[in-house]
């Protein structure tokens, strides 16, 4: 096996980039030497945020390892790293397609969810958010889940007075599982397990009697044993300042308690 085949495993941060270059390549999902190895010469000259500095930057990284890019001269390159190289080209083409195929089916199951339990149409008391989100949510007329959701995230920054009552809320949202408008293509299989859950809790909570008969309970049994607590600690209280006062009336001068008449 040729020794070039063991660079397309590498991570990118083996080419010592700079740090803007080494950026631009993962903004791009380009991780390894293989992902770049993959790229033609000027698909990589126009990849978003790529200047020409960064640009020649990476090619000469690849050039002085004895590599090229996809379309690129390959006179100097083994025909096994070739071999290798379409290989792995054929890879991530497969498992970009399987992903897409199960992105379509996770968007299907999250939709098939949001409109069997009418989930668009729940009220916002459902998420049980902090007292200050709820009202400001109420306040600015979100009161269904569907009213939220219709809307990019961003759109909360001018809701929210601070940062970090946006950032508690978006956090909350997505920890149901939910996604907002800008989200939906990437929902995946914990957003779908995260959603089940939510549901599941929904069900229980609104339609199950007896769940609610038992916290109904319980919620009465803690305050009897709060006026219970209540009651024993007062006539404790009074029991003791009996004593004391008896023993105060009951003193002689010298220092004995005096029994009985």
């Amino acid at each position: 096996m040729s020794d070039d085949i063991k660079y397309l495993d590498y991570s990118i941060m083996t080419l010592n980039l700079s740090t803007r270059a080494s950026n631009i390549l993962m903004h791009n999902g380009i991780y390894t030497i293989g992902d770049l190895l993959i790229i033609k010469y000027n698909d990589l000259k126009i990849k978003p945020k790529m200047g020409e500095k960064s640009f020649y930057e990476i090619v000469n990284a690849i050039h002085n390892l004895g590599l090229v890019l996809f379309d690129e001269d390959k006179t100097n390159v083994s025909d096994e790293l070739i071999i290798a190289i379409n290989n792995y080209k054929e890879n991530k083409e497969l498992i970009a397609k399987n992903n897409e195929n199960e992105q379509k089916e996770n968007i299907i199951k999250y939709n098939n969810l949001i409109n069997k339990y009418d989930l668009y149409n729940l009220s916002i008391l459902n998420l049980h958010l902090p007292a200050e989100i709820y009202n400001t949510l109420k306040n600015n007329n979100f009161l269904t889940l569907g009213s939220i959701l219709k809307y990019e995230s961003i759109h909360f920054l001018h809701v929210f007075k601070d940062s970090a009552s946006y950032g508690a809320f978006r956090y909350i949202i997505k920890s149901h599982g939910f996604v907002f408008n800008e989200e939906i293509h990437t929902i995946n299989e914990n957003n779908i397990k995260l959603l089940e859950n939510f549901i599941d809790t929904l069900i229980i909570t609104n339609n199950n009697d007896d769940v609610k008969k038992d916290i109904v309970d319980y919620l009465k049994q803690i305050q009897e044993c709060r006026e219970l607590l209540s009651v024993t600690y007062s006539k404790l209280q009074e029991l003791n300042e009996n004593v004391i006062k008896y023993i105060e009336e009951n003193n002689d001068r010298d220092g004995g308690i005096k029994y009985g008449k």
